[in-house]
Protein backbone atom coordinates (compact mmCIF):
# COMPACT_ATOMS: atom_id res chain seq x y z
CA UNK A 1 0.00 0.00 0.00
CA UNK A 2 2.83 2.39 0.88
CA UNK A 3 6.33 2.46 -0.54
CA UNK A 4 8.40 3.48 2.48
CA UNK A 5 12.08 3.06 3.25
CA UNK A 6 13.69 3.86 6.59
CA UNK A 7 16.85 4.79 4.71
CA UNK A 8 15.27 8.18 4.03
CA UNK A 9 15.40 8.86 7.79
CA UNK A 10 19.12 9.69 7.86
CA UNK A 11 19.17 11.13 11.40
CA UNK A 12 17.04 8.31 12.82
CA UNK A 13 14.06 10.26 14.05
CA UNK A 14 12.38 6.86 14.29
CA UNK A 15 14.49 6.15 17.38
CA UNK A 16 13.53 9.48 18.93
CA UNK A 17 9.81 8.79 18.57
CA UNK A 18 10.26 5.23 19.85
CA UNK A 19 11.89 6.76 22.94
CA UNK A 20 8.71 8.61 24.03
CA UNK A 21 8.03 6.29 27.02
CA UNK A 22 11.65 6.52 28.16
CA UNK A 23 11.64 10.29 27.75
CA UNK A 24 8.57 10.62 29.96
CA UNK A 25 9.92 8.24 32.58
CA UNK A 26 13.37 9.85 32.68
CA UNK A 27 12.03 13.40 32.56
CA UNK A 28 9.73 12.81 35.53
CA UNK A 29 12.63 11.45 37.60
CA UNK A 30 15.13 14.16 36.71
CA UNK A 31 12.60 16.97 37.13
CA UNK A 32 11.79 15.87 40.65
CA UNK A 33 15.48 15.45 41.49
CA UNK A 34 16.33 18.90 40.13
CA UNK A 35 13.53 20.57 42.11
CA UNK A 36 14.79 19.00 45.35
CA UNK A 37 18.03 20.96 44.93
CA UNK A 38 16.15 24.22 45.54
CA UNK A 39 13.97 25.43 48.42
CA UNK A 40 10.29 24.51 48.18
CA UNK A 41 8.32 27.69 47.68
CA UNK A 42 4.63 28.53 47.75
CA UNK A 43 2.64 28.36 44.54
CA UNK A 44 3.21 31.39 42.31
CA UNK A 45 0.44 33.85 41.57
CA UNK A 46 0.91 33.12 37.89
CA UNK A 47 3.16 31.10 35.60
CA UNK A 48 4.52 32.26 32.26
CA UNK A 49 6.12 29.51 30.14
CA UNK A 50 8.43 31.27 27.66
CA UNK A 51 9.66 29.36 24.63
CA UNK A 52 9.44 28.87 20.91
CA UNK A 53 8.54 25.92 18.68
CA UNK A 54 9.26 22.53 20.19
CA UNK A 55 10.29 24.16 23.47
CA UNK A 56 6.97 25.98 23.80
CA UNK A 57 4.48 23.18 23.20
CA UNK A 58 5.29 21.45 26.51
CA UNK A 59 3.96 24.56 28.22
CA UNK A 60 0.66 24.19 26.35
CA UNK A 61 0.42 20.61 27.60
CA UNK A 62 1.22 21.63 31.18
CA UNK A 63 -1.32 24.46 31.00
CA UNK A 64 -4.01 22.01 29.87
CA UNK A 65 -3.37 19.86 32.94
CA UNK A 66 -3.09 22.84 35.31
CA UNK A 67 -6.19 24.74 34.17
CA UNK A 68 -8.81 22.66 36.06
CA UNK A 69 -6.57 22.03 39.07
CA UNK A 70 -4.08 24.79 39.82
CA UNK A 71 -4.90 27.95 41.83
CA UNK A 72 -2.92 30.09 39.38
CA UNK A 73 -3.07 30.77 35.62
CA UNK A 74 -0.41 29.22 33.38
CA UNK A 75 0.15 31.01 30.08
CA UNK A 76 2.53 30.21 27.24
CA UNK A 77 4.47 33.18 25.86
CA UNK A 78 5.96 32.85 22.38
CA UNK A 79 8.31 35.80 22.03
CA UNK A 80 8.05 39.54 22.54
CA UNK A 81 8.11 41.65 25.72
CA UNK A 82 6.77 40.25 28.96
CA UNK A 83 3.08 40.91 29.70
CA UNK A 84 2.53 43.89 31.99
CA UNK A 85 1.10 41.70 34.76
CA UNK A 86 4.33 39.78 35.43
CA UNK A 87 6.05 40.68 38.71
CA UNK A 88 8.03 39.18 41.60
CA UNK A 89 5.16 36.78 42.35
CA UNK A 90 5.20 35.40 38.78
CA UNK A 91 7.12 32.24 37.92
CA UNK A 92 8.75 32.64 34.51
CA UNK A 93 9.85 29.33 33.00
CA UNK A 94 12.62 29.85 30.46
CA UNK A 95 12.18 26.87 28.14
CA UNK A 96 14.84 26.41 25.45
CA UNK A 97 15.99 22.91 24.58
CA UNK A 98 19.20 24.17 22.97
CA UNK A 99 19.72 26.97 25.49
CA UNK A 100 20.37 29.34 22.60
CA UNK A 101 16.90 30.58 21.62
CA UNK A 102 17.24 34.34 21.12
CA UNK A 103 13.67 35.16 22.12
CA UNK A 104 13.93 33.18 25.36
CA UNK A 105 17.28 34.72 26.31
CA UNK A 106 15.82 38.19 25.77
CA UNK A 107 12.90 37.32 28.06
CA UNK A 108 15.35 36.06 30.69
CA UNK A 109 17.02 39.44 30.95
CA UNK A 110 13.71 41.28 31.18
CA UNK A 111 12.32 38.85 33.78
CA UNK A 112 15.44 39.25 35.93
CA UNK A 113 15.08 43.04 35.79
CA UNK A 114 11.48 42.73 37.00
CA UNK A 115 12.44 40.44 39.86
CA UNK A 116 10.33 37.50 38.65
CA UNK A 117 10.84 34.02 40.03
CA UNK A 118 12.72 32.03 37.39
CA UNK A 119 13.28 28.44 36.32
CA UNK A 120 15.32 27.31 33.31
CA UNK A 121 14.34 24.19 31.36
CA UNK A 122 17.22 23.41 29.00
CA UNK A 123 19.85 20.93 27.86
CA UNK A 124 22.69 23.47 28.09
CA UNK A 125 23.97 26.40 26.07
CA UNK A 126 23.85 30.05 27.09
CA UNK A 127 20.69 29.58 29.14
CA UNK A 128 22.26 26.89 31.33
CA UNK A 129 25.31 29.08 31.93
CA UNK A 130 23.08 32.00 32.83
CA UNK A 131 21.06 29.87 35.24
CA UNK A 132 24.17 28.58 36.99
CA UNK A 133 25.75 32.03 37.19
CA UNK A 134 22.60 33.68 38.58
CA UNK A 135 21.58 30.71 40.72
CA UNK A 136 18.34 30.30 38.78
CA UNK A 137 16.56 27.01 39.40
CA UNK A 138 17.52 24.73 36.51
CA UNK A 139 15.63 21.67 35.27
CA UNK A 140 18.13 19.90 32.99
CA UNK A 141 17.25 17.68 30.04
CA UNK A 142 19.58 15.58 27.92
CA UNK A 143 21.11 17.10 24.77
CA UNK A 144 21.36 15.46 21.36
CA UNK A 145 17.86 15.71 19.94
CA UNK A 146 15.98 18.24 17.89
CA UNK A 147 13.66 20.28 20.15
CA UNK A 148 10.52 18.83 18.60
CA UNK A 149 11.84 15.31 19.23
CA UNK A 150 12.43 16.02 22.92
CA UNK A 151 8.87 16.99 23.90
CA UNK A 152 8.37 13.92 26.10
CA UNK A 153 11.40 14.72 28.23
CA UNK A 154 10.91 18.51 28.29
CA UNK A 155 7.28 18.21 29.37
CA UNK A 156 7.82 15.42 31.90
CA UNK A 157 10.82 17.18 33.47
CA UNK A 158 8.71 20.27 34.10
CA UNK A 159 5.82 18.12 35.34
CA UNK A 160 8.16 16.37 37.79
CA UNK A 161 9.48 19.68 39.09
CA UNK A 162 5.95 21.04 39.55
CA UNK A 163 4.98 17.88 41.41
CA UNK A 164 7.99 18.06 43.71
CA UNK A 165 7.32 21.72 44.53
CA UNK A 166 3.64 20.86 45.13
CA UNK A 167 2.52 23.36 42.51
CA UNK A 168 0.66 20.66 40.57
CA UNK A 169 0.34 17.13 41.91
CA UNK A 170 0.34 14.12 39.59
CA UNK A 171 -1.38 10.98 40.77
CA UNK A 172 0.82 7.87 40.76
CA UNK A 173 -1.90 5.85 39.05
CA UNK A 174 -2.15 8.45 36.30
CA UNK A 175 1.58 8.41 35.65
CA UNK A 176 1.74 4.61 35.62
CA UNK A 177 -1.23 4.37 33.24
CA UNK A 178 0.39 6.93 30.96
CA UNK A 179 3.64 4.98 30.71
CA UNK A 180 1.78 1.71 30.16
CA UNK A 181 -0.30 3.13 27.30
CA UNK A 182 2.70 4.81 25.66
CA UNK A 183 4.61 1.53 25.75
CA UNK A 184 1.64 -0.37 24.29
CA UNK A 185 1.35 2.10 21.41
CA UNK A 186 5.02 2.12 20.49
CA UNK A 187 5.36 -1.30 18.87
CA UNK A 188 2.41 -1.10 16.45
CA UNK A 189 3.04 2.55 15.52
CA UNK A 190 6.77 1.93 14.93
CA UNK A 191 6.18 -0.80 12.33
CA UNK A 192 6.39 0.05 8.63
CA UNK A 193 2.85 0.98 7.54
CA UNK A 194 0.82 -1.68 5.78
CA UNK A 195 -2.85 -2.53 5.43
CA UNK A 196 -3.15 -3.54 9.10
CA UNK A 197 -1.16 -0.65 10.53
CA UNK A 198 -3.19 1.44 13.05
CA UNK A 199 -2.40 4.61 11.08
CA UNK A 200 -2.92 3.23 7.56
CA UNK A 201 -6.31 4.86 6.92
CA UNK A 202 -5.16 8.24 8.20
CA UNK A 203 -1.93 8.04 6.24
CA UNK A 204 -3.69 7.06 3.02
CA UNK A 205 -6.04 10.04 3.23
CA UNK A 206 -3.09 12.41 3.76
CA UNK A 207 -0.94 11.35 0.82
CA UNK A 208 -2.47 14.00 -1.45
CA UNK A 209 -4.26 16.19 1.10
CA UNK A 210 -3.45 18.88 3.62
CA UNK A 211 -4.37 18.17 7.25
CA UNK A 212 -6.89 20.19 9.24
CA UNK A 213 -6.67 19.20 12.91
CA UNK A 214 -9.19 20.13 15.61
CA UNK A 215 -9.48 19.00 19.21
CA UNK A 216 -11.72 19.11 22.27
CA UNK A 217 -11.14 19.02 26.02
CA UNK A 218 -7.68 18.13 27.29
CA UNK A 219 -6.57 17.43 23.70
CA UNK A 220 -6.81 21.03 22.50
CA UNK A 221 -3.03 21.72 22.59
CA UNK A 222 -2.44 18.44 20.75
CA UNK A 223 -4.10 19.88 17.64
CA UNK A 224 -1.38 22.50 17.50
CA UNK A 225 1.29 19.84 18.05
CA UNK A 226 -0.04 17.77 15.16
CA UNK A 227 0.00 20.77 12.84
CA UNK A 228 3.54 21.70 13.92
CA UNK A 229 4.73 18.14 13.31
CA UNK A 230 3.14 18.03 9.86
CA UNK A 231 4.94 21.31 9.14
CA UNK A 232 8.39 20.25 10.32
CA UNK A 233 8.47 16.49 9.76
CA UNK A 234 6.39 16.12 6.59
CA UNK A 235 7.08 19.63 5.25
CA UNK A 236 3.32 19.87 4.76
CA UNK A 237 1.14 22.94 5.29
CA UNK A 238 -1.41 22.29 8.04
CA UNK A 239 -3.95 24.14 10.12
CA UNK A 240 -5.32 23.56 13.59
CA UNK A 241 -8.12 24.74 15.85
CA UNK A 242 -10.41 23.89 18.75
CA UNK A 243 -13.94 22.79 19.38
CA UNK A 244 -16.33 24.49 19.85
CA UNK A 245 -14.59 27.60 18.41
CA UNK A 246 -14.14 26.15 14.89
CA UNK A 247 -17.89 25.57 14.68
CA UNK A 248 -18.28 29.35 14.66
CA UNK A 249 -16.01 30.02 11.69
CA UNK A 250 -13.91 27.36 9.94
CA UNK A 251 -16.77 24.92 9.51
CA UNK A 252 -18.31 27.37 7.04
CA UNK A 253 -15.69 26.20 4.52
CA UNK A 254 -17.31 22.73 4.51
CA UNK A 255 -19.51 23.46 1.50
CA UNK A 256 -21.27 20.71 -0.43
CA UNK A 257 -20.24 20.67 -4.08
CA UNK A 258 -17.29 22.91 -3.19
CA UNK A 259 -13.83 22.26 -4.59
CA UNK A 260 -11.86 22.33 -1.33
CA UNK A 261 -12.88 18.89 -0.05
CA UNK A 262 -10.57 16.88 -2.27
CA UNK A 263 -7.57 18.86 -1.00
CA UNK A 264 -8.03 18.44 2.76
CA UNK A 265 -8.25 15.76 5.43
CA UNK A 266 -10.02 16.64 8.69
CA UNK A 267 -8.98 15.10 12.02
CA UNK A 268 -11.13 15.64 15.11
CA UNK A 269 -9.33 14.68 18.30
CA UNK A 270 -12.17 13.61 20.55
CA UNK A 271 -11.60 13.75 24.29
CA UNK A 272 -14.22 11.41 25.81
CA UNK A 273 -14.16 13.48 29.01
CA UNK A 274 -14.86 16.80 27.30
CA UNK A 275 -18.22 18.45 28.16
CA UNK A 276 -21.21 16.71 26.58
CA UNK A 277 -22.27 19.80 24.66
CA UNK A 278 -18.85 19.96 23.01
CA UNK A 279 -18.74 16.26 22.18
CA UNK A 280 -22.21 16.45 20.62
CA UNK A 281 -20.70 18.69 17.95
CA UNK A 282 -18.16 16.13 16.76
CA UNK A 283 -20.35 13.72 14.74
CA UNK A 284 -22.23 16.64 13.19
CA UNK A 285 -18.98 18.36 12.23
CA UNK A 286 -17.60 15.15 10.71
CA UNK A 287 -20.77 14.64 8.71
CA UNK A 288 -20.58 18.19 7.34
CA UNK A 289 -16.96 17.58 6.34
CA UNK A 290 -17.78 14.32 4.56
CA UNK A 291 -20.70 15.87 2.69
CA UNK A 292 -18.28 18.51 1.43
CA UNK A 293 -15.91 15.81 0.16
CA UNK A 294 -13.28 16.03 2.88
CA UNK A 295 -11.59 12.92 4.21
CA UNK A 296 -12.69 12.96 7.86
CA UNK A 297 -11.38 11.05 10.89
CA UNK A 298 -12.41 10.85 14.52
CA UNK A 299 -9.45 10.12 16.84
CA UNK A 300 -10.10 9.07 20.42
CA UNK A 301 -7.00 8.22 22.50
CA UNK A 302 -6.96 5.61 25.25
CA UNK A 303 -6.71 6.42 28.93
CA UNK A 304 -8.77 7.15 32.01
CA UNK A 305 -6.47 9.99 33.02
CA UNK A 306 -5.94 13.34 31.34
CA UNK A 307 -2.17 12.85 31.25
CA UNK A 308 -2.52 9.57 29.37
CA UNK A 309 -4.90 10.87 26.72
CA UNK A 310 -2.84 14.02 26.21
CA UNK A 311 0.42 12.18 25.53
CA UNK A 312 -1.15 9.23 23.68
CA UNK A 313 -2.73 11.64 21.20
CA UNK A 314 0.56 13.52 20.80
CA UNK A 315 2.46 10.31 20.07
CA UNK A 316 -0.08 9.33 17.42
CA UNK A 317 0.47 12.63 15.65
CA UNK A 318 4.25 12.30 15.81
CA UNK A 319 4.11 8.90 14.12
CA UNK A 320 1.58 10.01 11.53
CA UNK A 321 3.68 13.01 10.47
CA UNK A 322 6.80 10.82 10.43
CA UNK A 323 5.31 8.14 8.19
CA UNK A 324 3.81 10.79 5.92
CA UNK A 325 7.28 12.26 5.42
CA UNK A 326 8.77 8.89 4.54
CA UNK A 327 5.86 8.02 2.25
CA UNK A 328 6.91 11.00 0.12
CA UNK A 329 10.63 10.23 0.37
CA UNK A 330 11.24 13.16 2.72
CA UNK A 331 13.82 13.06 5.50
CA UNK A 332 11.82 14.30 8.50
CA UNK A 333 14.74 15.85 10.41
CA UNK A 334 16.11 18.73 8.28
CA UNK A 335 14.34 22.08 8.44
CA UNK A 336 15.89 23.94 5.47
CA UNK A 337 13.42 26.82 5.41
CA UNK A 338 14.12 27.66 9.08
CA UNK A 339 17.87 27.37 8.51
CA UNK A 340 17.64 29.70 5.51
CA UNK A 341 15.51 32.16 7.47
CA UNK A 342 18.02 32.32 10.33
CA UNK A 343 20.97 32.80 7.97
CA UNK A 344 19.21 35.56 6.06
CA UNK A 345 18.26 37.37 9.28
CA UNK A 346 21.87 37.21 10.46
CA UNK A 347 23.08 38.50 7.10
CA UNK A 348 20.69 41.43 7.22
CA UNK A 349 21.59 42.19 10.82
CA UNK A 350 25.29 42.34 9.94
CA UNK A 351 24.65 44.48 6.87
CA UNK A 352 22.29 46.76 8.75
CA UNK A 353 19.53 46.16 6.20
Amino acid sequence: MFEISLEVDRDDMHADIVSWPDQVRDGWTQGRAAAREFPRETSPDGVLWCGMGGSAIGGDFLAALASPRAPYPLQVHRGGPLPAWTNERTLVILASYSGATAETLAIAREAMDRGCRLAALTSGGTLAKLADRERIERWPVRPGRMPRAALGEMFATALGAFHEHEWLSTDTAAFEECLRVLEQLTAPYAQLPGDDHPLSDSLASLLDRRPMVYASGILRPVARRWANQFNENAKRAAQWGELPEMNHNEVVAYRERGSAGERYAVFLLDDPFAPDDVRARIPVTLELARRAGFAAHRVQPDGEHDLTRLLAAAVRGDWLSYWLALAHGIDPSPIPAIDTLKLELKRREKSGG
